[in-house]
């Protein structure tokens, strides 16, 4: 076969196919020019003719002009390459050509050229480079060197460092001198798709030579393998087909890391009313954001990454980004973490976070004493960036400094000596109570004059109020519960008298909020918005009270919040004399450094101070009967125990501590629902009118008036009469308390008790349901009878 013959049978179409994308053009093929600076597709390939021909630069002729003029080979190499690529066994060669060298694969310098510059892609695939800066490559095939690229070359990659996808061998090198992983491949911008790349991921930078082909090369790259491409810029004024190993590359790369840093990371996606919301960690503003499918706009895209070319790059479009197809993007990658867990989100407070003990001040976290940054921070959890708050931690007090302030605080009149340690308490674990297992409550309650006020207000709020929620007025629990939105941190409440029905409703909402915080697992709070959009809470507070008037009157709340009562002392002067010393006590004791460290004793503490509060939390629950009441008080008696010892106490030295003590509290006996109505309805007053006044009585009394004929106004009968009206009758040894009764809705309406007040009544030992009853002329209503004995 002569090479006329082997130039009949090839296929022009295989060879240049071989180093370009051809797209078919009708019987011919078109292809951007590899021979000069081609915007769009000049090159034409008539496989009928068996040529080529750029109709921009005049480039042309047939396969083996091709080969010489893009490897830079002889007539009888192109051949021998034209051959390789065809297939062709039989054709030999007829005149002699350049003798090869066939040294073995391994060899590290397998070529005889004039000072080559080598570079190694595999053991079998080198390409040179000369001093006329011709690019030659080479496989190892058949036990012999040859001058040609293998049908499906490897990278080129060199280097130690982060990723970067540059043009051609000695950019990578040069990227490599400056601590970088270069990554090219072979045989320039137009065969780019006959290397795998997939390797490649969104860490990769793109360095492209400062033309337009290059930049376009590696636009199609990147969205070949799906990556949003980040940007190495060539410096300003630049020349055309500027690139790395052209020098003057001080900071560039740096530049590209910052404005090409991924700005947001997906968190995972929930059902939010009828519609799905997608969570995002936005990393700069260390916030998590949620976006409904409507919220998913170009809007969206700036704020999870401000620079549009990042999106524009990665969803290219006429009009500049896909929005469609980016936002497609984002719900992909939320479904692929899963359903979004609130519960990993952690704002200000103290924490447990894996054994560590993590204080997040809103602007950066305090692990184990250590100061980080949020983002620097390795965990499982996302702490959100917030308004910074005052928790300073230095040198922990001691514990003869913890005793110094328990013994202060029993220098005021309790009612009981044990609410000073219970207070001591209740401060040491409130600054940590995101950590807690259990949050007690506590509300300090005294009559006008027994310094309540000065108490709260020189003591609790000394140490906590700058790390504390201080509402005040005419705060809502709405109100509150947004406030804390995942914050761990006190709320303090300082004269909460409710004197109105409105002030009362507030208050009911407060510690309805209070109730869901005790359990370190208690359940999220629900709340529905206009929107039909859900949202949920978890708050995790220990709440603190002092009033007048203790107003916690549901069963629920009593078993959570312990009434620390302070008395009047009938000896004035002692009174003043132990006041005057507290005062001197706490005036020397509390300053910044000792608020300080009385926190930071507390945190360095925490992991003991959850084992002592197990301990005491279980001794407690066996001397009270009572499990709740036990995770209450003993949790705060290990704030008191912890503040003056450096250990967690043993069970037995746990007994014999609450074995000295009086726990026993008349306010934590647990009254039924149903007594409480009971006692409810008996209290409410009513005006009667006797033979000498008209005058306020309560239902009890009138009650009691009515079961017995006596010298005293009024009479059985008005008693009766007026009850009547209120549709309550009194019948032997029995109360008939109406079903339906005008006077007992407006009573009972802004109760716990304003629906199905009988079936609670129900619930009263002895009593039981009758048939309708007339209360007074016109007042016929079904009623619960029960036993006289159970009112008077």
């Amino acid at each position: 076969m002569t090479i006329h013959e082997l130039k009949e049978t090839t296929n022009i179409a295989d060879v240049v196919g071989h180093y370009l994308h051809l797209k078919p053009n009708a019987a011919e093929f078109i292809a951007t020019c590899p021979f000069h600076d081609d915007k769009k597709p000049s090159l034409t390939v008539v496989p009928k003719k068996g040529i080529f021909k750029c109709h921009a630069c005049g480039e042309g002729g047939d396969a083996f002009d091709f080969v010489q003029k893009y490897t830079g080979s002889t007539l009888p190499e192109s051949i021998e390459i034209v051959k390789e690529i065809t297939g062709n066994k039989t054709y030999h060669v007829e005149q002699k050509p350049k003798e090869i060298i066939t040294p073995d694969a391994s060899a590290s310098q397998p070529f005889t050229t004039d000072a080559p510059t080598v570079y190694h892609y595999s053991d079998t695939v080198k390409v040179t480079r000369d001093e006329n800066k011709k690019i030659r490559p080479y496989t190892f095939s058949g036990g012999q060197w040859i001058s040609k690229a293998p049908t499906n070359p490897p990278p080129y990659i060199v280097g130690n460092g982060p990723m970067i996808l540059v043009e051609g061998e000695k950019t990578a090198d040069a990227v490599a001198a400056l601590g970088y992983t270069g990554v090219t491949w072979m045989g320039g911008t137009n065969r780019w798709s006959k290397t795998d790349l997939s390797f490649l991921t969104d860490d990769v930078l793109f360095w492209p030579d400062n033309d337009e082909p290059g930049r376009k090369c590696m636009e199609a790259i990147a969205e070949h393998y799906n990556i949003a491409p980040r940007w190495v810029p060539a410096p300003q004024n630049a020349p055309k087909g500027w690139d790395a190993a052209d020098g003057d590359t001080d900071g560039l790369i740096e530049q590209a890391e910052r404005k090409n840093a991924l700005n947001f990371v997906p968190v995972g996606y929930s059902k939010n009313g009828m519609q799905l919301a997608y969570y995002f960690y936005i990393i700069d503003k260390n916030q998590v954001t949620a976006y409904t499918n409507a919220h998913l706009t170009k809007s969206t895209l700036r704020e999870l990454h401000s620079d549009l070319s990042y999106w524009s790059a990665k969803f290219p479009h006429k009009n500049g980004v896909d929005v469609d197809a980016a936002v497609a993007h984002l719900i992909n990658l939320c479904t692929r973490v899963g359903l979004f867990d609130a519960d990993k989100i952690r704002n200000r407070g103290a924490w447990m976070d894996a054994g560590r003990v993590v204080v997040h001040t809103g602007q950066k976290l305090i692990v184990d004493g250590v100061q980080k940054t949020i983002g620097a921070f390795d965990t499982e959890y996302i702490y959100e960036r917030r308004k910074s708050i005052n928790f300073k931690l230095n040198e922990p007090i001691s514990a003869d400094q913890g005793t110094q302030f328990v013994d202060a605080l029993r220098l005021y009149n309790w009612e009981r000596a044990e609410n000073a340690e219970l207070l001591a308490g209740w401060c040491f674990v409130a600054p940590i109570c995101g950590a807690l297992n259990w949050r007690p409550h506590i509300w300090v309650s005294g009559s006008s004059g027994v310094g309540k006020t000065k108490l709260m207000k020189d003591t609790v709020w000394q140490l906590l109020e700058d790390i504390a929620i201080t509402p005040e007025g005419e705060s809502t629990e709405a109100g509150i519960r947004q406030t804390l939105d995942g914050e761990a941190l006190p709320v303090l409440f300082d004269e909460v008298e409710a004197d109105t029905r409105e002030a009362q409703q507030r208050m009911d909402g407060i510690l309805n909020l209070m109730r869901s915080a005790s359990s370190g697992k208690s359940g999220q709070i629900m709340k529905g918005g206009a929107t039909h959009a859900a949202k949920s809470f978890r708050i995790r507070s220990c709440f603190a009270f002092s009033s007048i008037v203790y107003q916690a009157t549901k069963k629920a709340d009593r078993s959570r919040i312990t009434v620390l009562g302070l008395t009047k002392n009938s000896n004035h002067d002692q009174q003043r004399a132990r006041w005057d010393e507290y005062n001197k006590t706490i005036t020397s004791l509390i300053n910044d450094k000792f608020i300080a460290g009385f926190r930071s004793r507390a945190v360095q503490l925490l992991p003991t101070t959850i084992e002592a509060a197990a301990t005491f939390s279980e001794v407690v629950g066996v001397v009270l009967s009572d499990r709740r009441l036990g995770d209450q008080i003993g949790t705060m008696m290990a704030g008191c125990w912890m503040l003056q010892n450096d250990f967690a106490p043993t069970k037995d030295e746990a007994e014999q501590y609450i074995a000295a003590r009086n726990l026993y509290d008349d306010d934590n006996d647990e009254m039924d629902d149903e007594l409480q109505l009971l006692r409810f309805i008996m209290q409410q007053s009513v005006q009667v009118e006797t033979d000498y006044a008209r005058t306020a009585m309560t239902i009890g009394e009138l009650i009691y008036f009515a079961t017995q004929a006596h010298g005293m106004t009024p009479s059985v009968h008005t008693s009766q009469m007026v009850l009547g009206r209120c549709g309550i009758a009194v019948q032997h040894d029995e109360v008939y308390i109406a079903n339906s009764s005008h006077y007992l809705t407006k009573v009972l309406s802004d109760s716990q008790w304003s629906k199905n007040h009988h079936k609670i009544l129900r619930r009263i030992n002895g009593a039981q349901p009758i048939a309708p009853y007339r209360f007074t002329q016109g007042n016929r209503s079904r009623a619960t009878a029960i036993p006289l004995n159970k009112i008077l």
